[in-house]
């Protein structure tokens, strides 16, 4: 939390996912999510953050060619790795993120701690992490998530992100997990 200082920007529609590209993570599912949105609110754009993993070279060269076959190219911007994430996070209004599995995706809570806005695909575990209004499994739920989070007034908009550190706190604050572990060894001493 020292690291990724919270700072809210006013909304523009920024909405981004950091990952090494491999079809784990569906970055390709949401373009194709993205799209639909975009044909419903022009107003978007997707950053995406991370570069090829060397396995799946072919994963991150079809991500380009779907952005140019459906011609967002101006609305989708790819960065590569990003060696600065605390910076990067700074472009974005909302995280995205969309793997069907992780452990505990370190990107989701530096985005949060950043400032950002939070959706998540409901893989098995994101539940103990992010509040139900968060998660998706469709890529519809995905872009009605985000219309709707868009319509709330900034004030709104800035409650919900605080809510979403509260529990980021909560649940992965290290000094609190120090006092609990040190609570059970005297209890068991």
């Amino acid at each position: 939390l020292e690291r990724f200082q919270s700072r809210i920007k006013p909304f523009a529609g920024d909405i981004g996912i950091l990952c090494h590209m491999r079809p784990r993570k569906r970055v390709y599912e949401l373009v194709l999510a993205f799209y639909e949105l975009w044909q419903q609110n022009d107003q978007f754009h997707l950053h995406i953050g991370g570069g090829e993993a060397g396995a799946f070279k072919e994963y991150y060269a079809a991500l380009h060619t779907l952005v140019n076959q459906l011609q967002i190219q101006e609305k989708v911007t790819f960065y590569g790795p990003v060696e600065k994430p605390e910076a990067w996070y700074r472009n974005i209004d909302v995280f995205i993120s969309n793997g069907y599995s992780e452990g505990l995706q370190v990107s989701l809570l530096e985005a949060i701690a950043s400032g950002c806005y939070a959706f998540s695909h409901n893989w098995p575990g994101a539940d103990e992490l992010m509040p139900p209004e968060t998660l998706y499994f469709t890529n519809s739920q995905l872009v009605e998530k985000l219309l709707a989070y868009s319509r709330l007034p900034a004030t709104n908009k800035e409650t919900a992100i605080h809510r979403l550190q509260q529990l980021l706190r909560a649940k992965c604050d290290v000094d609190e997990t120090k006092r609990q572990i040190r609570q059970l060894i005297e209890s068991v001493a």
